[in-house]
């Protein structure tokens, strides 16, 4: 690379907005006129439903080999762009685990002083926040080549997190950085070494912002815990509404009383009509709170709403935190 920005305000000097852009990144060449854009267009940037994610998805970047989501969320208005199907499946275990927001396709920025990942929440903080070194610096110091964007060579290519995650309420909150890699192109004897640098400079820009980083392989959570979750995971109306909360909370504590020997449906319907409950709300309720974890179920196994519930499942919730998120719930 033969030319280096040391700061994100200087390689930032003069740049302009220009015409709207998309960034299917890796389909259009690369300028630096084009680089400046789509960091003053907003790429990249942003808290909860106005963050814009540096690479999003689009008909330019259709995948070869996997599939490309864009993903609604409990927690967020706006879509999430993921960019294959471990990916869309890291997004729903990260919101089991207790994600409050999710960042995909994070640009961990080459140039030092570029906005701190947890800037933008509270200004009071915001003040605090020390400065946010480049992935540059970072990898020349651990030897890691950064590697320049495709067709450009004097522009640092922008690396991206694939999740940052932020856990708990400000101002105790904190960021988990999740690197999506399947195991199995890992342990490929030509594509493996690259990839493990790529989450070696993920790991070293989490920890040089204070962050937890975790690798995402895909062997985590067993297939049935990913498929419950997607099916039972409630949307963000249902959770926003402070009637059927009010509602979830009677039937949990009435599913709760039943016997836990009884087929689900048939302890779904004795709740409906204790409660004087329609069935179908019933049964929104009952996935809802098999996913918030109010009623005794291990998820890890197939639900058969004809035999009784396989219960005992914190644990296997709690080992997934400490291996994902650090620390414990």
């Amino acid at each position: 690379m033969k030319r280096n920005f040391e700061t994100f305000q200087e390689f930032m000097a003069g740049a302009r907005k220009g015409r709207a852009l998309t960034n299917s990144i890796g389909r259009k060449a690369m300028t630096l006129t084009r680089l400046q854009g789509l960091i003053l267009q907003g790429y990249g940037q942003g808290r909860n439903d106005d963050y814009k994610p540096w690479i999003r998805v689009t008909r330019g970047n259709a995948p070869r080999k996997s599939n490309h989501v864009v993903a609604a969320t409990n927690i967020a208005a706006r879509p999430v762009h993921t960019l294959s199907k471990m990916e869309y499946c890291a997004l729903r275990l990260a919101l089991w685990l207790g994600a409050v927001e999710v960042r995909e396709q994070f640009p961990n920025w080459p140039w030092t002083g570029s906005p701190h990942p947890m800037a933008g929440l509270d200004p009071q903080r915001d003040r605090t926040l020390p400065a946010t070194p480049g992935l540059l610096e970072i990898a020349a110091q651990a030897g890691i080549l950064h590697g320049s964007c495709v067709g450009a060579p004097d522009l640092p290519y922008v690396a991206t997190t694939d999740l940052v995650i932020r856990l708990g309420a400000p101002p105790n909150d904190r960021l988990v950085f999740w690197s999506c890699k399947p195991a199995e192109v890992l342990a490929h004897p030509k594509e493996g070494p690259r990839a493990k640098q790529r989450i070696e400079l993920d790991r070293l820009y989490a920890s040089a912002i204070g962050a937890h980083h975790a690798v995402y392989d895909g062997t985590h959570a067993p297939g049935a815990l990913l498929a419950n979750l997607d099916w039972l995971e409630p949307p963000r109306s249902e959770l926003r509404n402070e009637t059927m909360a009010t509602g979830r909370a009677a039937f949990a504590q009435a599913f709760n009383d039943t016997s836990a020997n009884g087929a689900v449906e048939q302890r779904i319907r004795a709740v409906a009509t204790s409660l004087a409950m329609e069935l179908p709300t019933a049964q929104r309720h009952f996935r809802a709170v098999a996913w918030q974890g109010a009623i005794d179920v291990d998820l890890s196994f197939p639900i058969v709403m004809s035999r009784p519930l396989t219960t005992g499942g914190n644990q296997l919730k709690r080992a997934l935190y400490r291996q994902l998120m650090g620390g414990t719930q």
